[in-house]
Order: C-alpha cells, then sequence, then structure tokens
C-alpha cells in the first residue's frame, strides 16, 4: 500500500465532519460557527473552505458565498501556519490580494455613481465597466491557486496531523519530500514605494475610476496594502485637483 497521501486526505476531512457535525446540532451563522471553533478543527474548515470554493469558482465564488467574512481569521490561521506549510504563505499572499480586490469592487458599489442606473446614465456604466474590470483580478488569482492548490493540500494535511500530535511514517515524510518543499523558495514580498506607469485613457475623467486604475496599478507592482491605503486616504482628502496630484505623485501618470 503506498504511503502518498496526495489522495487520501482523511484527517482533514475528518476534522471538517467533526466541526460541521457540531455546527448542524447549534445553528448560528457561518461567523458564529468559527467563532466556536478552535485549534486544528479552526484550521481545517477555514483552510477547506477556502480551497473547496476558489477551487470550484474562483475568489469571486470564495466572496460571494460570504466565506470572506471570516478572512480575518483565515489570515490569521495562514500567518500561524506559513513556517510549516510553505505554500500557506503563497496562499496567504492571494488571499490579500483577492480582499484588495473587494475592496477596490466594494467602493465602486458604495459611490453615487452606481445608486442611479438608467438607459441614458453614463457613469454608471462607466462605474460597472469598472466594477467588471476590478472582479476580473479575481479569476487571475484564481488561476494562480490552481497551480499549487493540491500539494497545499497535502502540506494541510500532514500539519494538522503534526498539530494533534498523530504520528506520520517517515516513509510518507519521505514519499511526499518533494511537494513538502514546495513553496520554501518563495521569499518575502518586499512593500515598496514603487512607481508604476498609468494611463488614464478610459476614465472619462471619473474619479473613482481613476483612483481605482491607480490603485490597481500599484498592487501590480508589489506595493504593499499599507502604501495603497496610504494613497486612497490621501487621493481621497481634497478636490478633484488634489487626486490627480497625489495619483501623479504615487505613479507615473500619462
Amino acid at each position: 500500500m503506498s504511503d502518498s497521501i496526495s489522495d487520501n486526505l482523511d484527517y482533514h476531512q475528518e476534522l471538517m465532519n467533526a466541526a460541521y457535525a457540531r455546527w448542524r446540532e447549534r445553528r448560528g451563522s457561518y461567523e458564529e460557527f468559527i467563532g466556536s471553533l478552535n485549534g486544528s478543527k479552526e484550521v481545517a474548515v477555514l483552510v477547506g473552505n477556502l480551497n473547496y470554493q476558489v477551487g470550484n469558482g474562483g475568489f469571486e465564488q470564495w466572496h460571494f458565498n460570504e466565506y470572506s467574512d471570516c478572512s480575518e481569521d483565515l489570515i490569521r490561521v495562514l500567518e500561524t501556519m506559513k513556517e510549516e506549510c510553505p505554500l500557506a504563505k503563497k496562499a496567504l499572499s492571494l488571499v490579500r490580494e483577492a480582499l484588495e480586490i473587494i475592496e477596490e469592487e466594494k467602493e465602486v458599489c458604495e459611490s453615487d455613481y452606481y445608486y442611479y442606473e438608467d438607459d441614458e446614465n453614463d457613469a454608471w456604466d462607466l462605474a460597472e465597466q469598472e466594477r467588471q474590470s476590478i472582479l476580473g483580478g479575481l479569476d487571475s488569482l484564481g488561476r494562480q491557486y490552481y497551480d499549487f492548490d493540491d500539494a497545499f493540500m497535502v502540506q494541510v494535511e500532514l500539519y494538522l496531523r503534526r498539530m494533534d500530535g498523530l504520528e506520520i511514517p517517515q516513509s510518507t515524510l519521505d514519499e511526499n519530500k518533494e511537494i513538502l518543499e514546495m513553496g520554501k523558495e518563495i521569499p518575502e514580498q518586499e512593500p515598496g514605494p514603487k512607481k508604476p506607469k498609468v494611463k488614464l485613457t478610459g476614465t472619462n475623467g471619473n474619479a473613482f475610476a481613476i483612483m481605482a486604475k491607480v490603485s490597481r496599478a500599484l498592487r501590480q507592482v508589489g506595493c504593499s496594502h499599507d502604501y495603497i491605503e496610504d494613497y486612497r486616504k490621501e487621493a481621497m482628502s481634497g478636490s478633484y485637483d488634489n487626486l490627480l496630484a497625489v495619483s501623479c505623485r504615487y505613479a507615473d501618470v500619462r
């Protein structure tokens, strides 16, 4: 019998089954459910749901099925895992990028332009186009996740077994050695004030569209979440002229 576990993720599933059986007895919201968990069950459910949702419909499905409501818990868990489970670092990076995109989409939906839809509302059309463009970024993140999801689940399975003190045969570790090494070569991202090139064609002078375009460009060149948030706060702190001036300071606007 093979010691490979890539097709036999039993313990992870056992933990999820036990957690959900408990939830069915108590009911309550998903947030309450997650709040009631700890240890390996919390890890199993949060990471398992991330994998299932993204695997079936990308980060957009993970968000619109409201699993992103517990994103802070997921980030905390992935942060804890990343030393022993190297691909958790890559998953963590994708989750954070997805949340930034989701926040951009939320800002569009909450803008004045988005509240008034009619056949002659060009501003609404532009806002909707921008929203769809923003959500397109989630598709790219999903494709990146598919590149390592199977290996990630193997690492998670072994992580959970170690977490609960279960013995793992050396033969299992040897057979999965290559998978267990995956992700270790990924360097920590160094956030920094990089200045991307941004063309404002297609924004029609729409302040929100300009800010979204610059934010997306900053993210694409590796700027940190805090750095992008600083840009947004400064850009929204004054007039339209202020928005343009701040955008030119953070990006090479053309």
